[in-house]
């Protein structure tokens, strides 16, 4: 490899210099100096970027989640009906508050879960937390979930955030494709996935044993290059 063939920039979080393959411009990776967050520039003489958090919507804002979250997400997420479709289980107040206290090292860059609190600008109260998992080495393709609420459900804030999420990805961080999936049964979330604009690949008959019986597994996935939702 020759000198042309790297992109050289600086840190923004430590101020070392960093070295990446011209093919990971556009897309995050982690600083070799200080292992920090950082979206390597298109060109040399650029600066590297950290992520672009928080994500503002009409109605959200998506930023990392803090310490102090964990009375507003303890009022669903210690609810066993919101793990009626999904895997997991019921948190208590000790298990969510060191949770939360992990949470605060995790490094997006490093393979680690990236988890926004999904929050009401007009009060600042958190509705939701969004999960979102790189799933390849080059961090070209990444999972996502999100979680409401039930209270505040069937208001369209799943979609809304959801569709931040991909102004996020495709434009914020490089990425090439965004997949999801749910419980066929789950005709909540198959609804919010189809209005977000994800596009449904399939769906995998019989594929877990849920509570002793087969269930079915719904696929969506959205691309970089196919046009942005309505609303969006």
């Amino acid at each position: 490899m020759i000198d042309d063939d790297f992109i050289s920039f600086q840190c923004p979080h430590c101020g070392g210099s960093v070295d990446y393959l011209k093919e990971f411009a556009g897309t995050v990776q982690g600083c070799p100096g200080c292992g920090g967050n950082v979206v390597v520039p298109e060109a040399d003489g650029q600066p590297g970027k950290p992520l672009p958090l928080p994500i503002q919507t009409p109605r959200l804002l998506l930023r990392r989640l803090h310490a102090r979250d964990w009375k507003d997400l303890l009022e669903f997420l210690a609810d066993p009906d919101v793990y009626y479709y999904e895997p997991g289980e019921p948190m208590d107040e000790a298990r969510l508050c060191a949770w939360l206290e992990a949470d605060q090292g995790r490094n997006f860059a490093a393979g680690q879960p990236l988890y926004l609190a999904v929050t009401r600008r007009e009060d600042e109260k958190t509705v939701g937390v969004l999960r979102l998992q790189f799933e390849d080495a080059a961090h070209l393709v990444a999972s996502v979930w999100v979680r409401v609420h039930p209270r505040f459900q069937r208001q369209g804030l799943a979609v809304e955030a959801l569709q931040g999420l991909f102004k996020f990805c495709f434009e914020g961080i490089g990425l090439h494709r965004l997949v999801a999936s749910c419980d066929s049964r789950n005709e909540a979330a198959v609804r919010m996935l189809e209005k977000a604009g994800m596009r449904r690949e399939g769906e995998f008959l019989q594929d877990r044993l849920v509570d002793g019986k087969w269930a079915d597994t719904c696929y969506y996935a959205r691309l970089a290059r196919e046009p942005a939702p309505a609303g969006e």
